[in-house]
């Protein structure tokens, strides 16, 4: 049998797309939908959380955040960058991190773009 989605619950009469759109994504939990919670560095993003992650791009340099809004969707989404956040103990900490990514990014852009075309 074919596990159930993750995006509805048995006894959720309403599609996918009606699910999501009738909450926000800050309320878009395992927990909203399934009655189980997720493990923390799946959560969406608090509104706190998306206040330091924009304090952490603001820390970037003109030139970090031009890279940064070059980057794929998935990369310069506020939940992937939130994640760099909890993974560490402080914002200045998330902040190094992120320029280490970027850093790494640009050094291999080609080999990633290479990778990321075999991707589906």
């Amino acid at each position: 049998p074919r596990p159930p989605s993750r995006t509805t619950t048995p006894q959720s009469p309403l599609p996918n797309d009606q699910v999501h759109t009738s909450l926000r994504p800050s309320e878009a939990t395992d927990t909203a939908l399934t009655g189980r919670q997720d493990p923390p560095g799946l959560r969406w993003p608090s509104q706190m959380e998306r206040a330091a992650v924009q304090r952490m791009i603001s820390a970037l340099t003109p030139g970090e955040r031009a890279q940064l809004d070059r980057e794929p969707e998935d990369i310069r989404h506020y939940l992937f960058l939130t994640r760099i956040l909890r993974g560490l103990p402080s914002e200045k900490a998330a902040v190094a991190r992120m320029k280490e990514m970027l850093a790494y990014r640009s050094e291999n852009a080609e080999i990633i773009t290479r990778a990321r075309a075999r991707i589906p």
